[in-house]
Parts: structure tokens; C-alpha cells; sequence
């Protein structure tokens, strides 16, 4: 019979015993250590400053949305879902998460970026090379407007709508026609960031999801110099998941109560986060 190596004799449980206490305040130390660090803004050492963030608050968001979308406007969210047959633009309630208003897409389009501007409701399709306007009381389409290439994210300043297609660049483009008045490359320390996908202009500053990652880029909107990046990995955590969750995707701002709101394709919660940000060395 072979030798069990795990026996545990009298004299190796004493031994054991013996180095427990050592053991477990080093436990403690290295845990307080890490308690101490883990919400302390650090900084990239060859890119942006790392911003760090608290959830505020949680709400439910429905797992079977696609979220290619998500503004708040006078208090109310607005979202817009991906996937052909599945794509939608909604009206939704905040507290609770139950969809109060929708309006189901045709089948040959694919929802993507969402935006208010000026009374009406703009939102990109991914592949069909069309942005479609709707009332944004009744979600009656209004008209249809075009341009090249793909459309992933959408927001906008006062001025201009702000477009991404999935490339390092962000383009202006005018309201009543679509035509592009500007390019912005976004770098971080001189390097392209590309994938840049749901957009939010926060107080004068564009912030991006980069897609297939838990990154959120803020960008300044005059040179497309990114500020900080925002790494949410801890969202959702272990205990929320539901197994069936993409990827990041969504950043809304409440103007009125200043708040960020954050979340993903299929997440189970919409969060309210805090922002911690980091100055930049030298």
C-alpha cells in the first residue's frame, strides 16, 4: 500500500500549530495593505492617470437588454438595445427598471448609440449606414438620416452630434444634416485608443466605453487627449452575475444631480458611481 503523504502526524499538527498566528497576521497585514490601496486612484506608468470609483447606488436593469445606448434627460432614462430582431429604443424607469415605453426596430436593423438633441431622439443602426430620428414623446419615427461607415456610440455638446464607429477617431457632425465638421484622434501618451464604442459628454469632457474591456476613456474634446481611464472590473460582482453577461457598455449622466451612471450588455444592474480622480505627475 502506498504512503498516504498527507498523514498528519502529532508532531507535524504542533508544528503547524506553531506557525498559525504568524501565518494569520500576516493574512491580516497583507489584506490591510490591499484595503488601504484598492480605492487610491494610481496612475498607468506609459498612459492616463487611473481613476478609481464607489458604487453609490444599484438598480435593476433587464438581463435580456443589449445595451448599445443610455442617456438621462430631464430625470428620464433612455436606452437602446442591439441584435437584429431584438433592437429597441426605450423608455425606462430608473428606480425600478421596468421599460414604461418601446419601440421594436425592424429586423434589418441593429441598434446602436443613442442621443437627445434639441426635442428628438437619435439613434445610430451598426451596419445600415442610418441614424433614425424619433419624437421622443411618442417614438414615432420621424425621418431617417445617412452617412458611411459603421455606427457603434452617439452623444453630442451643445453645438454638434458626436459620433464613434468603432476606430480611434470621433467625429463631429452637424444636427441637420449629418455631414461631419470635425475628426477627433483620441491617443493616450501618443498612442492610438481605438474600439472607442457608447459615448457621454460629462461637463465638457467626452467619456467612452472601450469595447471588449471593463474601460471607460475620458477624453478631452480639443486635442482627443485622454485624461483618465476608468477600469470598472469589479462590475457586476461574483455575487451579481448571472452568467449570461457581455460586456461594458453604457454611460448616462444625469446633469441635475451630477450622478454617473454605468452599465452592461445583459448586466443584471444599472450603477450610480462616484469618481475619484488622480492628478497627472509632473
Amino acid at each position: 500500500m502506498a504512503k498516504n503523504k498527507n498523514k498528519r502526524t502529532p508532531e507535524t499538527s504542533a508544528a503547524s500549530s506553531k506557525w498559525l498566528p504568524a501565518l494569520v497576521i500576516c493574512a491580516l497585514g497583507a489584506l490591510l495593505v490591499w484595503f488601504l490601496l484598492a480605492d487610491q486612484p494610481v496612475e498607468d506608468s506609459d498612459g492616463a492617470p487611473r481613476w478609481s470609483y464607489r458604487v453609490v447606488q444599484k438598480f435593476r436593469h433587464d438581463p435580456g437588454a443589449y445595451t448599445q445606448g443610455l442617456l438621462i434627460h430631464d430625470g428620464v432614462l433612455y436606452e437602446s438595445t442591439g441584435q437584429r430582431g431584438k433592437s429597441s429604443l426605450r423608455r425606462v424607469d430608473l428606480a425600478s427598471g421596468i421599460v414604461q415605453q418601446q419601440h421594436d426596430l425592424d429586423a434589418r436593423y441593429f441598434g446602436e448609440g443613442l442621443h437627445f438633441f434639441r426635442g428628438v431622439l437619435i439613434q445610430l443602426t451598426w451596419q445600415a449606414g442610418e441614424a433614425i430620428i424619433y419624437n421622443s414623446e411618442t417614438f414615432a419615427p420621424l425621418r431617417t438620416l445617412r452617412y458611411q461607415g459603421q455606427g457603434w456610440g452617439l452623444t453630442g455638446n451643445d453645438q454638434h452630434l458626436i459620433m464613434s464607429d468603432g476606430s480611434d477617431v470621433l467625429r463631429f457632425r452637424d444636427a441637420g444634416d449629418f455631414s461631419v465638421v470635425r475628426e477627433l484622434a483620441v491617443t493616450d501618451n501618443g498612442k492610438k485608443v481605438t474600439m472607442l464604442n457608447e459615448l457621454e459628454w460629462i461637463e465638457g469632457e467626452i467619456w467612452a466605453n472601450v469595447y471588449g474591456t471593463s474601460d471607460i476613456v475620458v477624453i478631452d474634446p480639443a486635442d482627443g487627449r485622454v485624461k483618465g481611464r476608468l477600469r470598472l472590473n469589479g462590475l457586476p460582482t461574483r455575487e451579481e452575475r448571472h452568467g449570461g453577461e457581455d460586456v461594458l457598455n453604457g454611460i448616462a449622466y444625469d446633469r441635475r444631480k451630477k450622478a454617473v451612471y454605468v452599465t452592461g450588455k445583459y448586466y443584471s444592474n444599472l450603477y450610480q458611481i462616484e469618481v475619484t480622480r488622480s492628478t497627472p505627475k509632473g
